[in-house]
């Protein structure tokens, strides 16, 4: 799974991304996962927008989730599943958090 991420809201066009392989020599249940550094947390009612790109194609994809931690905890923000159309899309989540967070995947 591919994915790229920008805080806030806005497509610049600008970035990097990561990629995993998902066939051989994946093996069932092999992950990765990205943590971003620590975000200041919001008193603002409309949080903050976590704007990223995903693109999820082909036989061998399982799930791409992202959550959202706070100390030790993780909450799930968004998920996706399965194949998707072989191009980048956009999800756009809106996260809630008083205090300092990350976003992990």
């Amino acid at each position: 799974n591919n994915w790229y991420l920008t805080l806030p809201c806005g497509f610049t066009g600008n970035g990097w991304y990561v990629y995993i392989e998902t066939s051989f020599p994946r093996k069932p249940n092999d992950t990765a996962t990205l943590i971003s550094p620590s975000i200041p947390g919001t008193t603002a009612s409309k949080g903050k927008c976590l704007s990223f790109w995903y693109h999820m194609y082909g036989a061998d994809i399982n799930t791409l989730i992202v959550y959202v931690r706070t100390g030790v905890h993780d909450t799930k923000l968004w998920s996706k599943q399965g194949t998707h159309a072989d191009k980048w899309l956009h999800a756009m989540v809106t996260v809630n958090s008083r205090t300092h967070f990350q976003v992990r995947s």
